[in-house]
């Protein structure tokens, strides 16, 4: 069974905003974020991705990508 991570990072790509990677243990994976980009002061509607520490209830994935 594998372990659990400690934490998970979601960093921005540089030059596109809408992209980033998320980051576990030794995973790089390519992920998808709000057209806004990260930002700090989320407001609803935006298009933005939350800047913050969040538990993860559940992930999304597409085999097709």
């Amino acid at each position: 069974m594998p372990k659990p991570f400690r934490a998970v990072f979601v960093r921005a790509l540089t030059g596109d905003r809408a992209r980033g990677r998320l980051i576990a243990g030794g995973l790089h994976l390519p992920c998808a974020l709000g057209p806004a980009g990260i930002v700090v002061d989320k407001r609803e509607g935006d298009g933005a991705t939350p800047r913050a520490a969040l538990k993860i209830r559940r992930v999304w994935r597409r085999a097709d990508r």
